[in-house]
């Protein structure tokens, strides 16, 4: 996935690919989110739906998940993804699972190919 980068763990002693930095990544978001009330969990609900005007170079960056138009936009998923990177598709390796009825930010999760029913596991 991605262009295979690594990085380094924070002690040095091993690499981290992409793939394990998203997998860590969402696990403490996720642990992020268990700990919040509802008004916690609107407030990042509330940072995940807030865009930001872009240049076309952060538009065009290769992991960075921006939206063209007028502005062209990116937010907080679009950065994170940018950090962790993309797959084959060029779909960032995080999303975010929100309840279509409530609004409620449910979890954090890896991107499910488009067309694929694989779920991250729980």
């Amino acid at each position: 996935m991605g262009d295979n980068r690594v990085f380094l763990a924070p002690s040095g002693a091993g690499k981290v690919s992409e793939e394990d930095l998203a997998d860590e990544l969402i696990a403490r978001l996720n642990s992020i989110l268990e700990s919040l009330d509802e008004d916690g969990r609107a407030s990042i609900q509330r940072l995940i739906d807030t865009r930001v005007p872009c240049s076309s170079s952060v538009l065009d960056h290769p992991t960075i998940q921006a939206r063209a138009g007028e502005p062209p936009t990116f937010g907080f998923l679009g950065m994170l993804n940018g950090l962790v990177g993309v797959d084959e598709t060029s779909w960032g390796l995080i999303s975010v699972e929100v309840d279509k009825t409530t609004g409620r930010v449910e979890r954090f999760s890896r991107t499910s190919p488009p067309g694929s029913r694989r779920r991250s596991p729980p």
